[in-house]
C-alpha cells in the first residue's frame, strides 16, 4: 500500500505510556493527571484525546505528554488515547497503569469562635476557633490555620480547636480556617459569626487625693477605664500606710490618722 493510501486511514491506536498524578496547588476537586504515550503505525494524527476511566474526563493535544484536569479527589483512575486524523478518529490505546487523584484538602466546616476573656491582659484578646476538617483531598492534612477578619492567622496547629491572641480589647471578630496536605492549602471555609472579644481592664488612670476641710480624711478619686469588654463590677485600693478596700465607685474618702479640731 502506498503512503498515498495511507493518508485516508485513521491511526493506529497509540502505546500507552504512563500516568502520573498531578495533585500539588490542584484545588479540591479539580485534580490532574498527566499521560505519556507513543504514536503507531504509518498515519499521523493531528492531534491525540486522553479519556478517564471513570468520569470521562478528557483533554486533546497534538503530541505526548497530555494533562487531563477536573479530576475528582482521592479517587483512582486509569487512561486511554487515540488519535484523529482527517480520515477520522482511531481506536483507542490499551489502559494506563491506575492513579489516585490527589489536590489540596476540602476547606474545613462548621466554624465557631468563643472568647478567652479569663485573665487575658488589657488589648491582648483571645478567641478559641473551633472547627470540622473537610476531605484530605488524597493527602493526610498536616496543619490547619485560623484567619481572622484583621491581623495575623494563627501559626498552623494540628486540630481543632485553635487559640489565637493579640487582639484589641472589646471587639468584635470573626474567623476563618484553612487545612493544608502536601499538595498546598484549601480555599476558606465560611466565617464564623462575630464574637466579641474581652479582657481585663485597663489601667486607671493615677489617682487624684485632696484633704476634706476640717475632716481627718482624704477625698481619693480616679478615671474610669476603658473596661476591656465587660462592666467593671469593682475598684480595690490601698494607700501608702496600709489601708485598702473595695468598691464600685471612682471614688473613696480615706481617714487619716491625725489629731485634728473640726471646727
Amino acid at each position: 500500500m502506498s503512503q498515498g493510501a495511507n493518508d485516508f486511514l485513521t491511526p493506529y491506536a497509540p502505546t500507552i505510556g504512563t500516568a502520573t498524578d498531578i495533585g500539588t496547588g490542584r484545588p479540591y476537586n479539580n485534580g490532574g493527571a498527566t499521560v505519556t504515550f507513543t504514536p503507531t503505525g504509518p498515519n499521523a494524527a493531528t492531534s491525540y484525546t486522553v479519556t478517564s476511566t471513570p468520569g470521562g474526563y478528557t483533554a486533546t493535544g497534538a503530541s505526548s505528554p497530555i494533562t487531563v484536569y477536573g479530576l475528582q479527589s482521592n479517587t483512582a483512575y486509569t487512561f486511554k488515547v487515540k488519535g484523529t486524523n482527517a480520515a477520522g478518529t482511531g481506536e483507542e490505546s490499551g489502559a494506563s497503569n491506575s492513579i489516585t487523584a490527589t489536590t489540596v484538602p476540602d476547606a474545613p466546616t462548621g466554624v465557631s469562635a468563643t472568647d478567652v476573656g479569663t485573665n487575658r491582659p488589657y488589648d491582648n484578646a483571645a478567641a478559641s476557633v473551633s472547627f470540622t476538617a473537610g476531605a484530605t483531598g488524597g493527602k493526610a492534612i498536616t496543619s490547619f490555620n485560623v484567619i481572622p477578619d484583621s491581623g495575623q492567622p494563627s501559626a498552623g496547629q494540628s486540630s481543632s480547636p485553635i487559640t489565637l491572641g493579640g487582639f484589641p480589647s472589646a471587639q468584635v471578630r470573626t474567623f476563618k480556617v484553612t487545612a493544608t496536605n502536601a499538595n498546598g492549602t484549601s480555599a476558606e471555609s465560611s466565617a464564623s459569626s462575630g464574637v466579641m472579644l474581652t479582657t481585663v481592664p485597663a489601667t486607671p488612670s493615677a489617682p487624684s487625693a485632696s484633704a476634706i476641710s476640717n475632716q481627718c480624711n482624704d477625698s481619693v478619686s480616679w478615671s474610669a477605664p476603658a473596661n476591656g469588654g465587660k462592666a467593671i463590677n469593682a475598684y480595690h485600693w490601698t494607700s501608702s500606710d496600709g489601708k485598702s478596700g473595695s468598691l464600685s465607685g471612682t471614688s473613696v474618702t480615706v481617714t487619716q490618722e491625725c489629731n485634728c479640731t473640726n471646727i
